[in-house]
């Protein structure tokens, strides 16, 4: 609980829905750069000329544009960052990453079944970019799904406490009530004690 104090002092408060889309521009904005500017060419080449085209026995693959890849490319980055805010944990959101990547490879073989050729390196670089520094964001503030946790348990806690004074408190009323009870009711053999003293003075 100290640990937790000591956190949200240092680290504000963090959002959703600003940061994801956000962050999910940056890295959609930094492929499309890079696909602009031809930096994805050879691997293009080399992968469907040297890798799928021995596989496809020669057949002609249907290059997908660059429109349709930054559609796809805009689904994961802004799908990967909401996602990630939205998950408390920090291996939640490793495995979210990992998963989206290894999405986004797989659809080259099943694309390429269909004749059809799907360049991975567009989306593969926005997920990552968008994966990164979403990262890099949820490490510096307290997102909304990590507080609510923490402020449920806080409840749960300081509702123990209250149900605990409660029983204390109440167990002390009865001790008191007990205490005054046992004051109030009289002997019953102080009622014969000057009788018996009485006596005692006749015989003698």
């Amino acid at each position: 609980m100290r640990a937790h104090h000591h956190h949200t002092k240092t680290h504000p408060q963090g959002r959703v829905v600003g940061p994801g889309l956000l962050y999910g521009g940056v890295g959609l904005a930094l492929a499309a750069a890079m696909q602009i500017t031809g930096l994805f060419n050879q691997g293009d080449t080399s992968l469907k000329d040297d890798l799928l085209g021995p596989m496809m026995n020669g057949t002609v693959l249907v290059v997908l544009t660059t429109p349709v890849l930054l559609m796809v490319a805009a689904v994961f980055s802004f799908g990967i960052t909401l996602a990630m805010l939205d998950s408390p944990g920090t291996w939640r959101r490793i495995v979210l990453g990992v998963t989206a990547m290894v999405v986004v490879l797989a659809m080259v073989p099943a694309f390429a079944v269909w004749q059809i050729y799907f360049s991975p390196f567009l989306p593969l670089i926005a997920l990552f970019w968008s994966w990164f520094c979403t990262m890099m964001y949820v490490n510096h503030h307290i997102m909304p799904c990590e507080q609510t946790g923490f402020e449920s348990g806080n409840e749960s806690a300081s509702h123990g406490v209250r149900v605990d004074a409660t029983v204390s408190g109440s167990s002390k009323h009865v001790k008191r009530e007990q205490e005054k009870v046992t004051e109030k009711e009289p002997d019953p053999a102080a009622k014969y004690q000057p009788k018996i003293e009485n006596m005692k003075g006749k015989n003698k």
